[in-house]
């Protein structure tokens, strides 16, 4: 189990605790960003891989359509069209909400699940309306730029369900089903 990530998660969350509501109950926070990373990067097993998201780079759409974009690109190159760490989130989103630092430190699970948070808050929740956990995985799949996101939402909705894990019980894995022998 990924003690960093959950500890990020946990504190993190905190700024999104009662934000929205699932089935009519206040979200937990921390919960919310650990059934996101456990979609984005299977709780932060895969958190290394950089995604380069071609809409954001040069001859992709937001590319073209963006000074700003196209400014970010040369100064961070490559790095301005990605995305990072458990949640996967692109360096343009996350500097739409008022980040600041280098791309890579993005891969950071603390700074990854800060700049989640905000851009979940600020975005999603105030801009967008989103009232509830499938609100939420909905906006967090479409921006970035996929579409489709059923089996996303039914996913991230079950890890919700499923809550966080016991940080004392490290053979905890949240994708294999735990067998107890008698």
């Amino acid at each position: 189990m990924n003690n960093e990530l959950l500890t990020a998660c946990q504190q993190a969350g905190i700024q999104l605790d009662g934000c929205v509501t699932h089935e009519g109950q206040p979200v937990d926070g921390a919960r919310l960003l650990w059934a996101i990373a456990g979609n984005e990067s299977n709780w932060g097993t895969l958190r290394e891989f950089v995604r380069h998201e071609k809409g954001y780079l040069p001859g992709g759409y937001y590319y073209r359509n963006s000074l700003q974009i196209r400014q970010e690109f040369r100064r961070w190159g490559v790095l301005a069209g990605s995305s990072f760490g458990s949640f996967q989130i692109m360096y343009e989103s996350a500097r739409e909400v008022g980040y600041q630092g280098h791309p890579i430190l993005l891969q950071h699970d603390g700074t990854c699940a800060e700049w989640a948070a905000k851009i979940i808050k600020h975005r999603f929740i105030a801009k967008q309306v989103c009232r509830n956990v499938a609100d939420v995985l909905h906006a967090f799949f479409v921006d970035a730029g996929r579409s489709s996101p059923t089996n996303y939402i039914e996913q991230g909705l079950a890890n919700y369900v499923r809550g966080l894990p016991d940080p004392n019980w490290p053979e905890w894995a949240p994708s294999v089903p735990v067998q107890v022998s008698a």
